[in-house]
């Protein structure tokens, strides 16, 4: 679980519910919003609240930490990304447009789009 104000990641025990300790990682995400678990294991990040970047995560310590291992380029353009879907091993990002729902003059959009995901590793 991220929490979406404070950035800070959670890991939530299933068979004990009420046991959740805070995964050790040196960045926060404030504006995180979602996640999703690609077939190695990893964990996708997707941020909005203007960061708009979408972040690979790994462990190896099962969860109790974890590091930044790909992140996607500014240039990419995500627009209020809120969550992902991975179809034939690519992942791809809605880029749902939530700014527009603060603007009351704003005409709402009527089409929202899909992005591919391009990670770039962390040096």
């Amino acid at each position: 679980m991220a929490h979406n104000t404070n950035g800070q990641l959670l890991k939530i025990d299933l068979k004990h519910p009420g046991k959740i300790i805070k995964v050790k990682i040196k960045q926060f995400f404030p504006g995180a919003d979602g996640l999703l678990w690609d077939a190695a294991g990893n964990l996708a990040l997707i941020q909005n609240k203007g960061v708009n970047k979408v972040f690979e995560l790994v462990s190896n310590d099962n969860w109790e930490s974890a590091e930044v291992k790909s992140t996607t380029l500014v240039v990419d353009r995500f627009h209020q990304p809120t969550t992902a879907t991975l179809n034939m091993g690519k992942l791809y990002v809605l880029n749902s447009k939530m700014n527009e729902l603060s603007d009351p003059t704003a005409q709402p959009s009527k089409e929202f789009s899909l992005q591919e995901v391009r990670f770039i590793p962390v040096k």
